[in-house]
């Protein structure tokens, strides 16, 4: 399968997150059923991400044109079709992103709208997509298993500098921000693997500052991209040993558990 990276989800949580709404019945069992992000097994790039937003079901897409190029699709409304069993969305849109010389100009170009889906999910738990035409073709897609043993999937604190680390087949993805309080923002990017041996994770990554002035981002440097890293828990506590400048010296990273609004560190 096809290996879907951290850009997906950043962009579904920050690019397109608030610009469009789909509702359904707030029935517990269509929700558990569709709130996944699901993947296609067929090369394409293909990818839906289903989420609930107080009782209603929010929807917003990803796949790529012929030459490879990201597409993101998104509807102004769906809503579930208890007869049929089906997600029936409206008003679809297609949209491709053309990027400036800086984040503030990156504009959205609207390649088709008006589109049609019909979304069902097999007692396989397979999400079969079908009625969009050549907007998103018809497809079967599969949940995607970001689970591991548990044992390093999920957020990690220190101070306030957190670690996110996700996994998906035999890779994970790390992401790294050292907490500020001043404009700048310094975080890092990695894409680990697990040694069985060490039962440590290590990689290689991206280390990037930001610059910002009244919250719009002025400045981004790419300081180097081939950052060495490793990644080991002992006690229930995560430790992050950079090879190229220690920044993780003397941190001690505790997982943290999301309940109810509240976090929690586990000792």
């Amino acid at each position: 399968m096809k290996k879907y990276g951290s850009a997906f989800l950043i962009a579904l949580c920050f690019s397109f997150a608030a610009a469009f709404t789909a509702s359904a019945a707030a029935d517990q069992s269509i929700i558990d059923a569709f709130c996944h992000t699901w993947v296609c097994d067929d090369g394409s790039g293909s990818a839906v991400d289903i989420w609930e937003d107080n009782g209603e079901l929010q929807l917003i897409g990803l796949r790529s044109d012929a030459e490879g190029e990201d597409l993101f699709f998104t509807f102004r409304n769906c809503t579930y079709d208890a007869s049929s069993g089906a997600l029936r969305c409206e008003g679809g849109a297609l949209l491709r992103d053309v990027p400036g010389e800086t984040e503030e100009e990156t504009a959205e170009v609207t390649v088709s709208s008006g589109f049609e889906a019909a979304l069902t999910v097999d007692q396989e738990r397979h999400l079969h997509w079908t009625g969009s035409g050549n907007a998103v073709p018809d497809r079967i897609y599969e949940i995607w298993d970001m689970q591991d043993d548990g044992l390093f999937v999920g957020e990690w604190y220190s101070g306030d500098t957190w670690i996110s680390i996700e996994k998906y087949d035999n890779d994970y993805t790390v992401l790294v921000a050292l907490g500020s309080d001043g404009p700048e923002e310094t975080f890092w990017e990695y894409v680990c693997y697990l040694d069985n041996e060490t039962g440590s994770l290590n990689g290689i990554g991206t280390k990037t500052r930001e610059t910002y002035t009244d919250d719009q981002l002025t400045r981004s440097v790419t300081e180097y991209t081939d950052g060495g890293v490793t990644f080991r828990i002992e006690d229930g506590v995560l430790t992050w040993i950079d090879g190229r400048e220690n920044a993780g010296r003397n941190m001690r990273f505790l997982r943290t558990i999301h309940e109810d609004q509240y976090v929690y560190l586990t000792e």
